[in-house]
């Protein structure tokens, strides 16, 4: 039997050739198809598919602790790609400003009667936040400021005829009340009375700055609204529980100097001295502690830094003290009767009859006036109202009390000026702004003057310069509660 070979390069029409192309073809078709589907799975997956929770139950369940289930199923494929997180900052990581809170009078407070900033530790200005101050306007003296302080002198000075009376007073009081009125919330505030006129009294409405909510404008209302109510309490009185305590020494003064034996050095002048300048400064200083930014001043003098004296020497006391002795001395070997202390009381007691008739003369003109609309009449001294406006013949004191005073030894004690008196306030200055990165304030000063007083250039010069020198603050002229223009002009640098 012959055996044949399968040789395909002689048998091109072979069968098996035929069903291996045959095949080939169909698993090549196969495998396009298949390649197909998984690239379109993979590009278009198809949405997940969600089943009909079961019907509910017919017995009723309470709505919080109905619970209804969801069965999902997840068609789609893990995908390759890498996930990209979000990172989401958490709140306590925000830094916010550090505060101190002091609750008012029955909320754990000290009597504050609203919420006060007592610490700016912390505290960013609206301004370096650039958000929009107010500009804020007393009588056209201007400030923007996201931290407020007024003071204003509530003496009974203020409401004397020549001042405008009591009609002028509520002018500028009103005018106060319309400033903290348009203050918006996120701003603080405090505003302060003084009366320099027989004590020194800073009654403060809060004891520190606080914020310019709705309650405290309220409070600050009904406190602004009693004060000089009326003619027949005039000046501030019942201040002692609101009375500002100083947190920093004043700068040095030849005021409650001891001598080497421990007595108080004084002079002629002092009374007016401490009441005429002393005081007036330490209302300023009132401000600056309270790290106010914008702050007004509405007084009727403002003394110039050259008339705050600095200490003096043991030296210039024992001068002092051995004048005084030798002025008795002199004054007892002339014959003259040096006034004591017994003779002061019984001059007292011997005016006080002068003192009713001058009080009642004084009711019946402020009757008259009311019933005609005229503004009422405000008396400072009844004695010298009696002796000088009515008249009378008032006792005189028995004794020449100026004898006992030593002489005017004034020109030799050293004085402040612009400079000086600025750097003396420097330590206060840098605890209460430079520390807590408060700005520096801005002063502005407004000078009420009575209907006859003199004023010039030169007077104007004095409150023009400090207020400058503290953050290019403006000064204002008021005469009985009109604004004198001629004074106006801006600073020159």
């Amino acid at each position: 039997m012959k055996i044949r070979h399968f040789k395909p390069k002689h048998q091109k029409n072979s069968l098996f050739l035929k069903v291996m192309i045959a095949v080939g073809a169909l698993m090549t078709a196969a495998l396009i198809l298949a390649g197909g589907i998984m690239v379109t799975q993979a590009i278009l997956p198809n949405e997940t598919e969600f089943e009909a929770a079961p019907p509910a139950q017919q017995n009723q369940v309470e709505p919080e602790k109905q619970k209804r289930k969801v069965i999902t199923k997840n068609v789609q494929k893990r995908s390759a790609s890498l996930v990209k997180r979000i990172n989401i900052v958490q709140p306590q990581q925000i830094n916010t400003p550090q505060v101190e809170i002091s609750l008012p009078s029955g909320m754990g407070g000290d009597g504050t009667n609203g919420i006060g900033i007592s610490d700016f530790s912390g505290m960013t200005n609206l301004s370096a936040m650039k958000i929009d101050l107010p500009e804020m306007d007393i009588f056209g003296a201007k400030a923007k400021s996201d931290r407020v302080f007024i003071a204003f002198d509530a003496s009974p000075y203020m409401m004397n005829d020549d001042m405008g009376g009591l009609e002028s007073y509520n002018i500028v009081r009103d005018e106060i009340k319309k400033l903290i009125k348009m203050l918006p919330a996120a701003c603080v505030f405090n505003v302060m009375a003084f009366d320099v006129y027989h004590k020194e009294a800073r009654d403060v409405c809060f004891r520190n700055l606080v914020p310019a909510t709705a309650a405290n404008k309220a409070t600050f209302d009904r406190w602004i609204s009693v004060i000089n109510k009326d003619t027949k309490r005039v000046g501030l009185h019942d201040y002692r529980d609101r009375q500002y305590e100083m947190k920093y020494p004043s700068p040095p003064s030849s005021l409650f100097q001891k001598t080497e034996t421990g007595e108080n050095f004084w002079f002629r002048w002092d009374g007016a001295y401490k009441s005429e300048v002393y005081d007036r400064y330490r209302i300023y200083q009132t401000a600056i502690e309270q790290g106010a930014g914008a702050i007004w001043i509405l007084t009727a003098k403002w003394p110039a830094p050259n008339e705050y004296m600095m200490p003096v020497s043991q030296d210039l006391m024992r001068y002092q003290f051995k004048e005084q002795e030798k002025n008795i001395k002199k004054a007892k070997q002339e014959g003259k009767h040096v006034a004591t202390k017994e003779d002061w009381d019984n001059w007292h007691k011997a005016n006080q009859e002068f003192i009713n008739k001058a009080k009642a003369w004084v009711d019946a003109e402020n009757a008259r006036r009311k019933s005609k609309g005229i503004p009422l009449k405000v008396v400072l001294d009844f004695r010298s109202f009696a002796e000088h406006e009515l008249k009378l013949k008032v006792p005189k004191l028995n004794g020449t009390p100026a004898d006992q005073f030593a002489p005017d030894i004034r020109p030799k004690i050293k004085r402040y000026n612009n400079l000086s008196l600025l750097a003396a306030y420097e330590p206060i200055f840098k605890k209460v702004y430079d520390e807590r990165g408060l700005n520096r304030p801005t002063v502005n000063i407004i000078i009420l003057l009575n209907r006859k007083e003199e004023w010039n250039n030169k007077k104007n010069a004095v409150p023009k310069s400090w207020a400058f020198r503290n953050g290019k603050g403006t000064v204002r002229i008021l005469r009985g509660g009109k604004p004198v223009s001629e004074y106006e002009q801006p600073e020159k640098k």
